[in-house]
């Protein structure tokens, strides 16, 4: 479903950011930025297919900036607060240091990609053949989400009369970025002057324990005769290696781009909530 295939002034094209040809031919009309989001994303992918991520993440990368290299077309690039790994130091600015796990450890493989893909596209930045800008989000939500990731997969269950499944303690801390907040930041670092060449954190600090989130989400439904199950990562993922804490310092982001997220979580979680229902009932009157 494309909702705003029939708005005027608005093409759509159905491709793989990995096929170098189609990339190429939705860059063959004049462009003033492109926004590169196109990723394999969702732990349950990364885990279960760790080389698929990685050719996808870095030939798609690769393929994106080949095609918008010497053309004066600025590039954003959306890439993830998991470059940051498992570093405990937080909140992590644009320029803390990255702290992964093993390579046999499946998880790393989407942080790595992208990581590289950053360097990629930097290093045609500082080639000046590409303006660039990159954003790594953090844990953002909203409306229509892929359902295998954190707060739609809660919603599904919950609506489904079924405990939300925690993966972890529920002790570890997020935090949830409301899609409109998101939008709003990548937009302006996509079309401020002050955003080329740089790197900018893109999310709420306004950290939450998954099980805090859980029960939201209970709350919202009016399911508070459900409590939450827990399950470790392993079960579900197998190669698999938790992150505690994921906080943004997003002081960059306020100083140069005057942007923060302000949607309060529950404001969000309503709306995502709602939104889900609606589109349940379409479904059943369809």
């Amino acid at each position: 479903m494309v909702p705003h295939r029939s708005r005027s002034g608005f093409n759509y094209s159905q491709g793989d950011v990995t096929s170098e040809d189609f990339v190429a031919r939705w860059c063959d009309e004049p462009l003033d930025v492109v926004f590169h989001l196109a990723a394999v994303v969702g732990v349950d992918r990364y885990c279960s297919d760790p080389l698929w991520t990685i050719d996808v993440n870095l030939q798609g990368t690769r393929n994106v900036g080949r095609v918008v290299e010497g053309r004066g077309i600025r590039l954003l690039y959306t890439s993830t607060s998991e470059v940051y790994g498992k570093n405990p130091q937080v909140p992590w600015s644009e320029d803390s240091e990255r702290v992964l796990g093993p390579t046999w450890v499946d998880r790393w493989a989407y942080g790595s990609s992208k990581a590289v893909g950053e360097q990629i596209l930097l290093a045609l930045g500082r080639n000046q053949r590409v303006p660039v800008t990159i954003v790594r989000y953090f844990n953002v939500y909203g409306q229509n989400q892929s359902p295998n990731l954190v707060v739609p997969s809660m919603i599904q269950r919950i609506h489904q009369g079924q405990p939300p499944l925690i993966i972890g303690s529920g002790e570890e801390t997020r935090c949830f970025t409301f899609i409109s907040d998101a939008v709003e930041g990548t937009i302006r670092a996509a079309t401020s002057d002050h955003g080329i060449g740089q790197v900018f954190n893109i999310g709420s600090d306004a950290e939450t324990r998954i099980l805090d989130l859980a029960n939201l989400i209970l709350r919202v439904a009016g399911r508070t005769d459900l409590t939450p199950s827990f399950v470790s990562g392993s079960e579900v993922y197998g190669s698999y290696e938790n992150i505690q804490r994921r906080v943004p310092d997003v002081t960059k982001a306020r100083r140069l781009l005057d942007w923060q997220a302000t949607t309060p979580l529950e404001y969000g979680v309503q709306a995502t909530f709602d939104d889900f229902v609606q589109q349940q009932t379409r479904t059943v009157c369809e």
